[in-house]
């Protein structure tokens, strides 16, 4: 049977209550922790805990514990480290002080650096370990930081020195390699991310991501999408299927499905006081060190030449080159 605790959480005061340790604050862990007990006043017999907002260590296993030992030796009231738990209708009477290891751990408060570091190791160690134990790997839980904010699905992947913040979603199958940081990010099923940083985007499913990218704010990228070495991805919609391979920048653009960017592409988007969008249809190929000059459209089907800046708007089915034309000549200081 579940034993009834009730719990009141006071204002302690202390602006360290708000700092974000793994995406919430230290009320928001202690009250998501303690969500199946009852946030009010005991009737008289029953249990009461009077907690402060700066305990996120605390949880309902540890009350309940705290209860039954007390129970146990017929002591009516405890405390819990600057906390206390005493039955209603008690009276006044002295607290009885806990094992002191006890206390440091599962009653802590936020009083100085020193134990914001120590909960947010041991908040860090419960994420990972509930991460685990819902079917998340995680080979090393040491060296990787996921938010209680993040959503993991069962059946990921996560290597060593990987990052997850605020409100991402990793759907089942993904694998995250070293040195990754996604934060409030959707990553689609099956998707493989080689190392990189992506901000506040969403991601298909069947990608292959990396290494060495940044996707930045709001990108929505398709299923089977090839982003590879050095390419950076900003405000920009990918189609399905397209490939950019690497050393590339894409932003404020569109890009159709099937279209491959080469090597060095560049859509310049800005033009000293203004950002500019830049449209690219359906299979398009877009050869190595292409200039496309926004605002702009490329429609369906056209092939731009390797090394072309483009200024104008291209029609359908077009083949743009716009290279000169080299000149060889002797070097007269070698004649």
């Amino acid at each position: 049977m579940r034993r009834k605790i009730c719990v009141i959480i006071k204002n302690s005061r202390n602006p360290k209550a708000e700092e974000k340790l793994w995406g919430l604050s230290a009320r928001e862990h202690l009250e998501n922790s303690l969500s199946s007990l009852s946030f009010c006043k005991a009737k008289e017999g029953e249990w009461q805990a009077v907690l402060y907002d700066d305990m996120p260590l605390v949880t309902q296993k540890s009350l309940c514990e705290v209860a039954d030992f007390g129970e146990k030796e017929g002591i009516m009231r405890l405390s819990l480290g600057k906390g206390v738990m005493f039955r209603a209708g008690a009276g006044k009477i002295p607290a009885f002080s806990l094992d002191k290891g006890r206390e440091k751990l599962a009653f802590l408060s936020l009083e100085d650096e020193e134990k914001v570091a120590l909960a947010r190791r041991v908040l860090k160690d419960r994420q990972t370990e509930s991460l685990r134990s819902a079917g998340v790997g995680i080979p090393s839980p040491d060296l990787v930081a996921v938010d209680y904010t993040a959503k993991i699905e069962g059946g990921v992947f996560i290597a060593p020195f990987v990052e997850i913040k605020g409100k991402s979603l990793v759907k089942r199958g993904v694998e995250i390699s070293s040195f990754t940081r996604i934060e409030d990010s959707e990553i689609g099923e099956n998707t493989k991310i080689e190392g990189g940083v992506i901000l506040s985007s969403i991601i298909g499913k069947d990608c292959k991501i990396g290494p060495f990218c940044v996707i930045r704010p709001k990108s929505i990228i398709g299923d089977k999408v090839r982003i590879g070495n050095f390419v950076e991805i900003k405000a920009s919609v990918l189609g399905d299927g397209v490939k950019c391979a690497h050393l590339s920048y894409i932003g404020d653009g569109e890009v159709g499905n099937d279209t491959n960017v080469g090597c060095g592409v560049v859509f310049a988007n800005y033009d000293g006081v203004k950002k500019h969008k830049t449209v690219v249809g359906e299979k398009v190929f877009l050869g190595c060190n292409v200039n496309l000059v926004a605002p702009l459209t490329v429609e369906d089907n056209s092939f731009i030449a390797a090394g072309t800046t483009v200024c104008h708007n291209v029609e359908e089915n077009s083949f743009v080159i716009g290279r000169q034309r080299e000149t060889v000549k002797k070097r007269k200081d070698k004649a």
